[in-house]
């Protein structure tokens, strides 16, 4: 094992489920918290647990600062907060502690949506057309969906139904973006409506699909197990009787109970 203490930065399930699997592995766990979680199952369960200052879990600084101070060889970030912020990555491992998560390159460039697509289409990974250029938008076709390069969550997205509402939209999803993300960035992609009937419909083929495959092995396997039972049978028979049972009252009892074991 590289390392036998970690620091969990984060709260909540997340937290209970990353020191759940940390125990179960001989790893002892360092829980951190603000005053209003000080109470909390994840800070008890927990094998020790330090105090941050309010807004503590987005501040890279003192969740490090936590880690030295326990002792701790590794930081798992959970997701959300502080998980997908490249900077904080780079500071972790900058300070000689091991960073339990994807690269800092590889937050960088999945954490934008543009190279994100980049990287899909030169990895031949099937992609919606898109755009971050206004001007192309119409080559996409309607309705599509303007989006922050750098967002989650809906923030800096509009849907736009038709090109007269392209304009507006786009410069409230710019604006938007920038004031929450603090990134203005935005791109263009064909909507794909009704997506989730479309994939029930999918699964439900599948399924169907399956269920019938099963039926089929089913029913060749009984057939077989018929099969297999009425030649044992007769076998048996013959050398009961001593001749060909089709000749005999018993062959026409024997073959009266396969019949009824068929039904």
């Amino acid at each position: 094992m590289i390392f036998n203490s970690l620091l969990i930065a984060n709260r909540g399930e997340i937290a209970c489920r990353i020191i759940k699997t940390a125990k179960e592995m001989g790893i002892r766990s360092i829980a951190v918290y603000v005053d209003a979680d000080k109470d909390a199952l994840f800070v008890e369960q927990a094998d020790e647990s330090v105090r941050l200052e309010d807004g503590g879990y987005l501040d890279g600084n003192q969740i490090i600062n936590a880690a030295k101070e326990a002792g701790a060889q590794a930081i798992h970030p959970g997701y959300g907060f502080l998980s997908e912020n490249a900077s904080f990555a780079r500071k972790v491992k900058k300070e000689g502690i091991i960073w339990v998560g994807p690269s800092a390159n590889v937050i960088s460039v999945m954490g934008d949506k543009l190279k994100a697509k980049d990287l899909a289409i030169k990895a031949d990974v099937p992609t919606l057309p898109m755009t971050s250029k206004p001007a192309e938008a119409k080559n996409i076709g309607y309705p599509l969906l303007i989006k922050a390069a750098a967002g989650g969550g809906g923030k800096g997205m509009k849907i736009v139904d038709e090109e007269s509402q392209l304009e507006n939209l786009f410069l409230t999803a710019k604006s938007e973006a920038k004031k929450v993300l603090s990134n203005a960035k935005d791109q263009s992609e064909k909507i794909v409506e009704d997506s989730k009937t479309k994939a029930t419909e999918e699964k439900n083929r599948i399924v169907a699909s399956a269920q019938a495959e099963i039926d089929k092995e089913v029913v060749n396997a009984k057939k077989s197990l018929e099969k297999d039972f009425a030649t044992n049978v007769m076998s048996a028979a013959k050398k009961i009787v001593g001749k060909e049972i089709s000749e005999t009252n018993h062959g026409d009892t024997i073959q009266k109970s396969l019949d009824d074991f068929r039904k």
